[in-house]
């Protein structure tokens, strides 16, 4: 009754984001997953993609709150597929992660509007959460 009215409530004020998360290597992407479970303040339903190509069929179909890419892959890096992701739909959050140490190119993205946020790997995972809590927080 008034207890189960309560629970309802609850449950229609935890919004929910469909998530892209595109890396090259599985380790990173079942990482993410664990990591990504720990958000609370949204519900979450994530799609990962280890193919650079297939996450761009994938971008081109469907409208996303938030995708994580990984910056070197094959076929594409991070910023290009970040940057169709971007003219799709730009209202998506687009947070790059790049295991290397020139931050030049990332800052350079954020100065274009192409990504959001960057993370260097590896990453601090109460980093990891709270940079994809504010960029969903930031959702217009």
């Amino acid at each position: 009754t008034n207890n189960n009215s309560k629970k309802e409530l609850n449950k229609m004020a935890i919004k929910t984001h469909i998530f892209l998360r595109v890396d090259d290597e599985k380790e990173v992407l079942d990482s993410l997953s664990l990591i990504l479970s720990r958000v609370t303040a949204f519900k979450l339903k994530i799609t990962s993609q280890i193919d650079s190509t297939k996450a761009l069929e994938l971008i081109n179909k469907n409208n996303y709150s938030l995708i994580i890419s990984d910056y070197k892959m094959s076929n594409i890096n991070g910023i290009e597929l970040l940057e169709t992701a971007m003219q799709k739909t730009p209202i998506t959050r687009r947070i790059l992660i790049t295991g290397y140490t020139d931050t030049d190119i990332s800052k350079d993205a954020i100065k274009k509007e192409i990504i959001h946020s960057f993370l260097e790997k590896p990453w601090e995972n109460d980093i990891l959460i709270e940079v994809v809590t504010n960029q969903l927080n930031n959702i217009p």
